[in-house]
């Protein structure tokens, strides 16, 4: 479990990363060619993916530990009676 909290943990730093680097090489290759509104619309979308994917994968790894603990607690309730 900790290993597997660990690489979801790396791979939302990585998705993040990922909205850093489209943000900086948007401002840095910069030509005047792209409009505004389409530099906003890209960040838009790929902050909306990320954020989605981070949070998607909360929810998932919530509901996975949720399951676990009830197994966890049921399997001790059994041992005891």
């Amino acid at each position: 479990p900790v290993f597997s909290a660990s690489k979801a943990i790396s791979f939302a730093a990585a998705c993040v990363s990922m909205l850093t680097l489209t943000s900086t090489m948007l401002t840095t290759f910069d030509d005047g060619t792209m409009a505004m509104l389409d530099k906003k619309l890209m960040l838009g979308g790929v902050g909306f993916v990320v954020t989605g994917v981070v949070l998607l994968m909360a929810v998932n790894m919530i509901v996975q530990s949720t399951k676990k603990l009830k197994q966890l607690k049921t399997e001790v309730q059994n041992g005891e009676q």
